[in-house]
């Protein structure tokens, strides 16, 4: 699978990832004034996949992957299914990894 073109950051996509205007502007100011990347968004819900335990939180991280428009989350997804332990996360991710089945080839 290849990766997709960069997809631009609308308000629509701030808004799928479940972010307020002035939650981004906070994310913004915070990295310089500059927008955020979707390789640092996908960067950042891996961390939150190794660092934590609780499954709410870690279903949230699955679905905020599923929302970004590329090849590379959608590995992602399919690496989650075959090693999450997490009977909840795991069926998240099915569900998630289901509802790109557009995009698959």
């Amino acid at each position: 699978m290849t990766t997709s073109a960069i997809p631009a950051i609308t308000p629509d996509l701030i808004r799928e990832h479940g972010l307020t205007p002035d939650e981004y502007e906070k994310v913004k100011q915070l990295l310089g004034g500059r927008e955020p990347t979707i390789t640092e968004l996908m960067k950042e819900y891996g961390k939150i996949l190794d660092r934590s335990r609780d499954r709410l939180t870690r279903s949230l991280a699955v679905v905020r992957i599923s929302h970004v428009p590329r090849a590379d989350a959608t590995d992602a997804l399919l690496s989650l299914l075959k090693t999450e332990k997490d009977p909840l996360v795991a069926m998240v991710a099915w569900q998630c990894l289901l509802s790109r089945a557009p995009q698959l080839s």
